[in-house]
C-alpha cells in the first residue's frame, strides 16, 4: 500500500497531463514530490516500472532529464489492487481500499461492483486431468457461530446442516425420520427408552472416529443453560453409554416427537475432546462429520471442502465459499439478506445481465417461515390488555402491507390449517377498532419495538409504525443484531418483530417458536402461560399416534392464536437464479439448497 500511495501523489503532481504523456523530470525531482532521498526515490521508481504503474527512461549524460508516463490513473491502480486482495481472500481489505478512493475517482466504485459480480457462481478449473468445483457465493455478513447448540440464525443453520450429522434425518420429502449416525434403533414398550446403534468408521473432520461418548457428550451439551435450544433435550431424564457404539436415552414420559427432535441441526453429534479444546472457537472453527468440512471462516469469508472419507458419500461439489460482501447481499432487488440467490455463471464480458439470464434456471418456493409481530403480554403495561393486541391485529392490514411493500412478500402460511382464518386479511372494521382502543385504556404511551438492521425488517418496522400511527399508537423502533434480539434483555421490549423457523415438520416448529430462546415468543410468555402451554405440549407428544398429536397440536395453536401473543405478517416467495451447468437444485423450508446435491454438468 505505501507503494500506491507514492504512485498517488506522484501522480497528483502531474494530473494535468494524464497517462500515456510523457514527462520530464529529473530523479532529484522525484525525490522532491515524494519527501525522501534521491536514493529511494530510485527504489520507489523501479518497484513502480515493475508493477506496470509507469514507464521511466534515464536521461543520457550529465543534466539530461530523464521521462516519467504514468500508464494508469490511480482509480485503475486501486482497481487492480482491490482486485489483488480480494483474490487473495483478503476481501474486507479489498472493499475497504476502494470505499476509500471511490469519490476521488468516477466510476470506480461501479466498476469494482461488475467485476465482483463476475467472481459468484460457478467455476470450473482443469489441471493435470483433474477437475475442481467450485461454488462461490456471498454472504451478509460473517458466520462465528456454527457451534449446533448455539444457533441463531437459519443461515447458520443452513451451513451446520453440511457440516454436522445427528442420530437421525428428517426427510421433507416423504415426513420420514431416517438413520443418521444411528443405522438402527429400538424403542421400549412404554416409549420411555431408546437405544441407538452406531455406523462404525464415522470419522470427524479433525481425524478420530466418532463413539458413543460423542453422542452423550452432545445430549447433555445441549441441555445446559448457555444453550438457547435445550427444549430439544427437554424429554430426556439420562443418556448412557452401552459400549463405543451403542448408545441408550432414557425420557420421563413418552415423547412422540422425540425422533423429530434429534433430527433437528441443534442435536448434531459434536467432538467431545475437540469441542473441548477448542472453547468459544469452536463455533468459528467447528469439527462435525457431515459432508463439508470448514477449513476457514473468518471477516472476509468462509470456506467448506468436500470431506472424502463422508460416511454417507462424498459430495459433488470440491469447494464453496462464502464471501462476505454486506453492502451487495443486501441490496432489496435480492430479496432476504440469509438466503444465497447468486448460483448464476459468471458473466462475460460486453454481455448484458438480459442475455446472460437468458440460458438460467428459476427454482422457486413459498418459505415455511413467517414474519410475526410479538406482544409482551408478560410485562406490566398496555399490552396486557386483550383489547389493545386484538385492536393492534385489525390495525395491521395485511393485504395493505403487501401491496405497499412488495417484494417477496406473500401471504402468511400457517401450521397444518390449525389458525382460524384471521381478521387481517378484512379491511379493518373501524368501529371495532376504536372500541377496543377505548377499553384497552390505552393513553398514548410509546411502545418499544425491536427487530433486527435487514433491510425487510427496517421496512416492515416503519410500515408498522406509519399503519399504528393513524390510529395514535406511538412506537419507537430499536435496531439491535440477532444476539441482542435473543437474549434476555427482550424482557422488557413491548414487541419484537421477527421471523418463525418453521419447516416440514410443523408439530417441532411449534414447540421451537414457542420455547427456543433465539425466537421472540419465549421472552413475552408469562410463567403461568408458559406452564399452561408445557402442560398442553406434554399431552400432545404423549399421544398414541400421529393423528391424535396432529389434533392435540391444532388446539394449542388455534388457542395461542386466540391470545394474540403474535400476530402473523407474511411468508416469502423465494426465488433463485441458477446456471444452467447446475443439476439438482431444490429450495429447502428455509430457502436455502442442499449443497450436497448440486451436480455441474459438463
Amino acid at each position: 500500500m505505501l507503494l500506491f500511495e507514492h504512485y498517488h501523489r506522484l501522480y497528483s503532481f502531474f494530473r494535468e497531463q494524464g497517462v500515456s504523456r510523457p514527462i520530464s523530470i529529473s530523479l532529484e525531482q522525484v525525490a522532491s514530490h515524494l519527501c525522501c532521498t534521491k536514493r529511494n526515490a530510485a527504489t520507489t521508481v523501479k518497484k513502480l516500472q515493475q508493477r506496470g504503474w509507469i514507464d521511466w527512461r534515464p536521461g543520457r549524460g550529465r543534466g539530461n532529464q530523464s521521462t516519467l508516463t504514468f500508464r494508469l490513473q490511480p482509480g485503475d491502480v486501486v482497481l487492480s489492487l482491490a482486485q489483488e486482495m480480494i483474490l487473495r481472500g483478503d476481501i474486507r481489505d479489498g472493499q475497504e481500499l476502494v470505499a476509500l478512493h471511490q469519490d476521488e475517482w468516477e466510476g470506480l466504485e461501479e466498476a469494482f461492483g461488475r467485476w465482483m459480480d463476475s467472481q459468484f457462481g460457478l467455476h470450473v478449473q482443469k489441471s493435470h486431468g483433474k477437475r475442481l468445483d467450485m461454488l462461490r457465493l456471498f454472504a451478509s455478513r460473517p458466520q462465528p457461530i456454527l457451534d449446533p447448540a448455539r444457533l441463531l440464525m437459519r443461515s447458520e443453520a443452513n451451513l451446520v446442516r453440511h457440516v454436522f450429522d445427528g442420530l437421525v434425518r428428517f426427510d421433507p420429502a416423504y415426513k420420514t425420520i431416517d438413520p443418521g449416525i444411528s443405522f438402527y434403533w429400538e424403542v421400549d414398550n412404554g416409549g420411555t427408552a431408546y437405544t441407538f446403534y452406531l455406523r462404525k468408521g464415522v470419522r470427524f473432520h479433525h481425524g478420530r472416529a466418532l463413539t458413543a461418548e460423542d453422542v452423550r457428550y452432545s445430549l447433555l451439551r445441549l441441555g445446559k443453560q448457555a444453550s438457547p435450544h435445550r427444549w430439544i433435550t427437554r424429554s430426556i431424564r439420562q443418556v448412557e453409554v452401552i459400549d463405543s457404539y451403542v448408545v441408550k436415552v432414557m425420557l420421563h414420559r413418552p415423547d412422540f416427537l422425540f425422533l423429530h427432535a434429534l433430527s433437528k441441526e441443534y442435536a448434531a453429534i459434536v467432538p467431545e475432546d475437540y469441542t473441548e479444546r477448542m472453547g468459544e472457537e469452536f463455533g468459528r472453527m467447528p469439527a462435525g462429520t457431515g459432508p463439508f468440512r470448514i477449513v476457514r471462516n473468518d471477516d472476509s469469508m468462509l470456506v467448506m471442502e468436500a470431506f472424502e472419507p463422508y460416511f454417507g458419500g462424498r459430495p459433488f461439489l470440491d469447494r464453496i465459499e462464502l464471501w462476505q460482501v454486506p453492502e451487495r447481499e443486501t441490496a432489496p432487488e435480492l430479496g432476504q439478506a440469509d438466503i444465497p440467490r447468486i448460483l448464476y455463471a459468471p458473466g462475460e464480458a460486453g454481455v448484458d445481465g438480459e442475455t446472460m439470464r437468458a440460458d438460467w434456471q428459476t427454482v422457486y418456493r413459498i418459505e415455511q417461515c413467517f414474519q410475526y409481530l410479538a406482544c409482551n403480554a408478560g410485562k406490566p403495561g398496555p399490552l396486557q390488555d386483550d383489547s389493545l393486541r386484538e385492536a393492534l391485529d385489525l390495525i395491521i392490514d395485511r393485504p395493505a402491507m403487501l401491496a405497499e411493500l412488495g417484494g417477496d412478500r406473500q401471504p402468511a402460511v400457517h401450521w397444518s390449517g390449525s389458525q382460524v382464518k384471521p381478521p387481517e386479511i378484512e379491511r379493518p372494521r373501524e368501529e371495532r377498532i376504536q372500541q377496543l382502543l377505548r377499553q384497552s385504556g390505552y393513553r398514548g404511551e410509546t411502545l418499544s419495538l425491536f427487530t433486527m438492521p435487514e433491510y425487510d425488517h427496517v421496512e416492515d418496522a416503519e410500515w408498522l409504525q406509519k399503519r399504528l400511527g393513524r390510529y395514535g399508537i406511538k412506537l419507537a423502533i430499536h435496531y439491535v443484531e440477532p444476539e441482542v434480539l435473543a437474549s434476555q434483555q427482550m424482557r422488557g421490549a413491548d414487541l419484537i418483530l421477527d421471523s418463525a423457523n418453521m419447516d416440514e415438520r410443523e408439530h417441532l416448529s411449534l414447540l421451537e417458536f414457542l420455547f427456543d430462546d433465539s425466537a421472540a415468543l419465549s421472552h413475552f410468555l408469562s410463567p403461568g402461560f408458559a406452564d399452561e402451554v408445557m402442560e398442553r405440549v406434554e399431552r400432545g407428544c404423549a399421544a398414541a399416534d400421529e393423528e391424535q398429536i396432529t389434533q392435540k397440536m391444532q388446539e394449542l395453536m388455534k388457542w395461542i392464536a386466540s391470545q394474540r401473543l403474535f400476530l402473523p405478517l407474511y411468508s416469502n416467495r423465494i426465488e433463485a437464479m441458477a446456471d444452467s451447468r447446475l443439476g439438482g437444485i431444490s429450495l429447502g423450508a428455509y430457502g436455502w439448497p442442499d449443497l450436497c446435491r448440486i451436480v455441474v454438468r459438463t
